[in-house]
């Protein structure tokens, strides 16, 4: 699975969670760009994102989460 293949997939994820089919997703996207992002966004989106993509994401991981890149670099370390 390449980056474009997890950014198409995530972008799924995004509108999903955020209900917005307008959202772009960028590399440098920082979360808190994202109008309606909160704590309980976070988690519908990470437990969204571990389902679509089969993997379970560590502590870690999730903590250092701060920009789109970081869940694309978490989702292709995982998929390993």
């Amino acid at each position: 699975m390449t980056d474009a293949d997890v950014y198409g997939l995530l972008g799924e994820v995004f509108d999903d969670v955020f209900e917005d089919p307008a959202l772009r997703l960028a590399r440098d996207m920082r979360l808190e760009d994202i109008a309606g992002w909160d704590s309980f966004k976070c988690v519908l989106l990470l437990s969204a994102v571990e389902v679509r993509f089969g993997i379970k994401a560590k502590s870690q991981e999730i903590d250092d989460i701060r920009t789109v890149g970081d869940i694309v670099r978490m989702i292709m370390a995982r998929r390993r």
